[in-house]
C-alpha cells in the first residue's frame, strides 16, 4: 500500500501501488468549479499537468464531484481514484472542498501518477479554528492574512478570529489606534469575503472588559476603568495558588454605565462588518474587578453577580446585532455561579495552554450546564522565538481527547510581550492543531515530530 503524507491524516486510507496516469491533463464536473480550479490548478501546474474545469479535450481525466448526503457528518467525503477517473461523493459543499484539498496534496506528492484507491474522511470537531492575536505589536498585512487563510483551507480548518484590543480603526477613537497599523472596516469586509470563498468563518473578536490597558491609559478613557490610578496595585491568585501582583488600569468598570455604553458602541461599529453569526466579546482574566470602583458592589452581591450582569448586558447588545456571543470561560470556571446567571445561548471558550492542563473537568461541567463550548489549546509559541514544541503537542493532544463533546477546537496564537515568534514555529503548532481537530486525537507519530 502506498502511504502518502496527507495532513490532516484521513480516517480511512486504502491506496495501492497501481497508478492512474494523467498525461492528458484533468478537467472537472461538479459544483463550485472555481474552488476546484483554485485548489487543483497550482498542484497540476507544478507537475506540468494541464487543468481546466471547463475542458472537453479527448483523453482528459475527469474529476466528478457530487453532493450525496449519507446520514453522516457535515464535511464528510469519499474520494475514489480509478482508471476511469476520479469520483468525489460528499455530504455537502464543505466535503467537496476537503476532497479537493486531499486530491491537491496527492498530486503534489505523486505528480502525474496517482495511486489508485479510496479515501473516506470526516471531521471530528465541527469547528476547527485559529485565533490570531493582532493586538500585541504585530498586525499582519493583508497579504499575510490572505496567505494564512489559504493555509487554513489546505489544513481543512474552517474558523478564524483576529484577537483585537485596540487595532481596529474605530471612528472617533483615532488617538488609541493611530500608531498601531489598525485593520480598517474595508479590510475586514475584504477578508471576510476572502474567507467565505474558502469555507472559513471569520468571526469578530473584541475584548470588552479586561485587557483594555491600551484604551485606559489615555485620559479620555481613564474614567471608565475599574482601577484608575496607574500606581494602584492589585493582585489575584493563579489556579496553582500563586499570588500575582499587578499595577494600574486593566479592566473596564462593570458597574459604570459609561463603560457599558463605550463597550456597546465598539461592538455596534465592529460587528456589522462580519458575516459570521458569532462574536467573541472576551471578558477573560478580569481579576481586578472588585478591587477598584466596583469594590462595594462585589462586597454586597459577590463577584459572580457583578461579572454576570455586565456580561449579560454586553451579550444582549451582541444579540441585538444579530450575533451569538462567545466569552472566554476562565472567569465562569473560577466563579461557577456565573454559569447560572449568563445567557444559555453563550458559547464558552475553555482555554488552557500548559502540557498538563486538564480540559476534561471544565468541559464536562460546561456540557452539564447546557452550554456549547470549544476547547482552546495554544501554539505555545508566544514569549519565545523558537516556541515550546513539546508543551504544544501535549496541550493540543489533551484538548482533543478531553473535549467533553465540545463543538469546536480553537488553537490560540497569542503575542504576549511583543509577538516575537516566527511564523514557521507557529505553523508547526497550527498543523498539529489541524490534525487533532480533524481526527479527534493526535497520533503518536505526529506527537513525536517535535
Amino acid at each position: 500500500m502506498v502511504k502518502p503524507a496527507l495532513l490532516p491524516k484521513p480516517q480511512l486510507l486504502k491506496l495501492h501501488s497501481e497508478s492512474l496516469t494523467l498525461n492528458a491533463g484533468m478537467t472537472y464536473q461538479g459544483p463550485t468549479p472555481g474552488t476546484a480550479f483554485r485548489l487543483l490548478h497550482s498542484a497540476c501546474a507544478a507537475n506540468n499537468l494541464h487543468f481546466d474545469p471547463a475542458a472537453t479535450a479527448a483523453g482528459a481525466l475527469v474529476v466528478r464531484a457530487d453532493i450525496a448526503p449519507r446520514q453522516t457528518t457535515p464535511g464528510d467525503y469519499q474520494l475514489v481514484i480509478e482508471k476511469s477517473g476520479i469520483d468525489i461523493r460528499a455530504a455537502d459543499s464543505a466535503g467537496i472542498r476537503h476532497a479537493l484539498v486531499t486530491l491537491s496534496q496527492l498530486i503534489t506528492q505523486f505528480g502525474s501518477n496517482l495511486p489508485l484507491g479510496v479515501i473516506e474522511d470526516r471531521p471530528a470537531f465541527p469547528v476547527r479554528g485559529l485565533m490570531l492575536d493582532v493586538s500585541r505589536c504585530r498586525v499582519p498585512t493583508m497579504a499575510q492574512l490572505f496567505a494564512t487563510v489559504d493555509t487554513l483551507e489546505m489544513l481543512k480548518m474552517n474558523h478564524l478570529q483576529l484577537y483585537m484590543e485596540h487595532t481596529f480603526a474605530y471612528t472617533r477613537h483615532e488617538s488609541v489606534w493611530s500608531n498601531a497599523s489598525p485593520i480598517t472596516a474595508d479590510e475586514i469586509r475584504e477578508l471576510d469575503t476572502y474567507c467565505a470563498a474558502r469555507g472559513i468563518e471569520l468571526s469578530a473578536n473584541q475584548n470588552t472588559l479586561g485587557h483594555m490597558q491600551q484604551w485606559l491609559h489615555h485620559d479620555r478613557y481613564a474614567p471608565l476603568a475599574e482601577i484608575v490610578d496607574a500606581n494602584q496595585s492589585w493582585s489575584f491568585q493563579t489556579p496553582f495558588g500563586n499570588e500575582v501582583l499587578r499595577k494600574g488600569p486593566f479592566s473596564l468598570c462593570p458597574t459604570n454605565p459609561a463603560a457599558i455604553e463605550f463597550a456597546s458602541g465598539l461592538l455596534a461599529e465592529l460587528l456589522p462588518h462580519f458575516s459570521s453569526p458569532h462574536a467573541n466579546i472576551g471578558c477573560d482574566e478580569a481579576h481586578d474587578i472588585g478591587q477598584g470602583k466596583s469594590r462595594n458592589a462585589v462586597a454586597r452581591d459577590g463577584y459572580a453577580a457583578v461579572y454576570s450582569r455586565y456580561v449579560h448586558v454586553i451579550s444582549l447588545q451582541v444579540q441585538q446585532l444579530g450575533k451569538t456571543p462567545m466569552i472566554w470561560a476562565d472567569m465562569a470556571l473560577k466563579f461557577p455561579k456565573v454559569l447560572d446567571m449568563i445567557d444559555p445561548e453563550t458559547t464558552l471558550l475553555a482555554w488552557g495552554y500548559e502540557s498538563d492542563h486538564n480540559f476534561a473537568a471544565p468541559s464536562h461541567l460546561l456540557r452539564e450546564k447546557g452550554f456549547q463550548h470549544w476547547v482552546c489549546p495554544g501554539t505555545s509559541a508566544w514569549r519565545s522565538i523558537t516556541g515550546r514544541c513539546t508543551n504544544c503537542t501535549a496541550n493540543i493532544a489533551a484538548a482533543a481527547s478531553q473535549n467533553g463533546q465540545a463543538e469546536g477546537l480553537l488553537v490560540c496564537e497569542w503575542g504576549d510581550e511583543g509577538h516575537r515568534q516566527l511564523w514557521p514555529i507557529s505553523l508547526l503548532s497550527l498543523c498539529k492543531a489541524a490534525q487533532a481537530a480533524w481526527s479527534g486525537n493526535l497520533p503518536q507519530s505526529t506527537q513525536d515530530q517535535t
